[in-house]
């Protein structure tokens, strides 16, 4: 289907996150964005690869139904996000990267097809054809810019302490030949954040046992109204902990989004002197 409007909502540099649980209809949109040249994927290998529609037949006398699948979701570029999924044009050190998740690696999983793409250009990255007498609505995204942006992108991840731990534990994984479940790894982590608070739970009662002592010396008698306010002030820190922490990969996804921008505005042939934007900026 065409689109009739020819508004565009947003015409910036675009970087799309994505993970082995990206699935279904959030994968067949990043395939959409990837085939345009519309945005960088930034994450997994590849996404789950759930691309098939499955339709629920129930039989006579009350024997239950079937589950068949009918339709078969494909991207404007011809492929389909079944089984495969959308690989990621930077790819990210990540614990979801086993062989426990993924279409693919389910039993009699259907095999990836293809169709003619319905995109005017197949042979570039960047296949959005520009509009008569005019420029692309986007700037272009080609292999040289992808390409740059993964350099970049590696130099960060090889000195990042959280990728480093990651990609150990995924190496003594493979040395164990062993089998890594979701559910595993979000009760893992869900048992270091639960750590983490504790600890910091046991620094803030010594740091508040301190800070009433000195009061206690000074006027010899607790201050009620600075306790009071130090309640109000700890309910405020506490409703913004609450705020998931961002995770390496969410933070190198901005990283690489700093880079998109700022290749984007500078000259090629000034690339090889540039350096990846800090986080601050």
């Amino acid at each position: 289907m065409n689109d009739r409007d020819e508004d565009i909502i947003y015409d910036g540099p675009l970087v799309i996150l994505t993970s082995r649980i990206t699935a279904s209809a959030s994968e067949i949109v990043a395939g959409a964005l990837k085939d345009y040249g519309r945005a960088i994927i930034v994450g997994d290998d590849h996404t789950f690869g759930k691309g098939t529609v499955q339709s629920f037949i129930n039989q006579p006398g009350r024997l239950g139904a079937i589950k068949v699948t009918t339709q078969l979701f494909f991207r404007p570029g011809g492929a389909s996000t079944q089984h495969a999924g959308v690989a990621a044009d930077v790819i990210l050190p990540s614990l979801f990267a086993t062989d426990d998740l993924g279409e693919r690696y389910q039993p009699y999983s259907l095999k990836s097809q293809t169709i003619t793409p319905f995109l005017p250009d197949t042979e570039h990255i960047s296949r959005i054809s520009a509009p008569k007498g005019g420029e692309r609505p986007w700037a272009p995204l080609d292999d040289e810019l992808i390409g740059a942006l993964r350099e970049r992108s590696s130099a960060r991840v090889s000195t990042n302490e959280d990728f480093t731990k990651i990609s150990k534990q995924l190496a003594k994984f493979a040395e164990e030949d062993d089998v890594i479940h979701l559910a595993e790894l979000i009760r893992e982590r869900e048992e270091a954040e639960a750590e983490q608070a504790e600890e910091k739970a046991k620094e803030d009662d010594s740091e508040n046992a301190d800070g009433a002592s000195d009061t206690e010396e000074a006027t010899g008698k607790p201050d009620a109204a600075a306790g009071e306010e130090d309640a109000e002030s700890y309910t405020e820190e506490e409703e913004e902990e609450e705020e998931e922490e961002p995770t390496p990969q969410r933070l190198e996804a901005l990283n690489i989004l700093a880079d998109l921008v700022t290749l984007q505005e500078t000259a090629r042939s000034q690339w090889p002197a540039l350096q990846s934007a800090s986080r601050s900026e």
